[in-house]
């Protein structure tokens, strides 16, 4: 079965477009999506701005945002109105993850904006998933719980060093028509190589479409977006590495079709 697949990646490289969109009513912020958490590990914290200065909370939460826009690695940003701090991270959230657990090693914040997170992302943490053999305890449920930070690993990643080719099958729970899959891994090749995409309504992996075949080499970022212009329906993913080097899965999204 062949299916019309479009691949990009992107390591979302900053330029206005992507911080400022013009319409009717002038520019508008893009991209960020308020998220349900509001704890997060301290090591994520890239930094803080004071917004004080800002005249009204409506600029200094645009602004907030495009800093984030504007420096490396950042993927949430936190805004307190009440002190008008703004708060730079690097972890991607979903919209449904309720934050990780407080302690010593985490900070609350007030209001998050989040750049992964994405309304139509129909995969949940209670979804069933299965995996190789995670190396040092991991879990394949890591990889659909809804966060990563890099700095908070091995409990919110998936990484396999089998020396079998490496696999993630994630189950829906029932048949969705899929417009998209984003994937988030490494930006080290070797943790990500060689990488078969299927998609079907079975759980024998044979017995499903090839949507993607991510080469040797071709990733120069750490996200994949795998786009289906006519949307496949299906109940199962499966990612294979088709290498016995370590296969490492930060964070999966799934777009179901409108």
């Amino acid at each position: 079965m062949s299916i019309r697949t479009t691949i990009r990646i992107t390591l979302y490289v900053v330029t206005l477009l992507d911080i400022l969109s013009c319409g009717e009513s002038g520019y508008q912020q893009q991209q960020f999506l308020p998220v349900q958490a509001k704890t997060f590990h301290k090591s994520c914290l890239l930094g803080n701005v004071d917004m004080s200065s800002y005249p009204d909370n409506s600029l200094a939460l645009f602004d907030c945002g495009k800093q984030c826009m504007l420096r490396d690695n950042c993927r949430l940003f936190c805004f307190n109105s009440g002190t008008m701090s703004c708060d730079l991270l690097e972890c991607f959230v979903s919209q449904w993850f309720p934050g990780v657990t407080p302690s010593s090693n985490t900070a609350t914040f007030k209001t998050c904006y989040s750049s992964w997170a994405d309304a139509r992302d129909i995969i949940r943490s209670n979804m069933t998933v299965s995996g190789s053999p995670g190396h040092q305890g991991t879990l394949p449920i890591n990889a659909i719980d809804g966060y990563y930070c890099g700095y908070a690993w091995p409990k919110y990643i998936f990484i396999a060093s089998s020396s079998q080719p490496n696999y993630l099958q994630i189950n829906f729970g029932s048949v969705v028509k899929v417009a998209e899959v984003i994937i988030n891994h490494p930006t080290n090749a070797e943790y990500f190589k060689s990488v078969v995409v299927r998609l079907g309504n079975s759980s024998i992996e044979a017995n499903t479409a090839i949507i993607a075949t991510l080469a040797p080499g071709a990733l120069s970022g750490f996200i994949s977006i795998i786009n289906l212009p006519t949307p496949v329906p299906g109940q199962f993913l499966h990612l294979r590495s088709m290498n016995t080097d370590y296969f490492q899965v930060n964070e999966v999204q799934v777009i179901r079709a409108d």
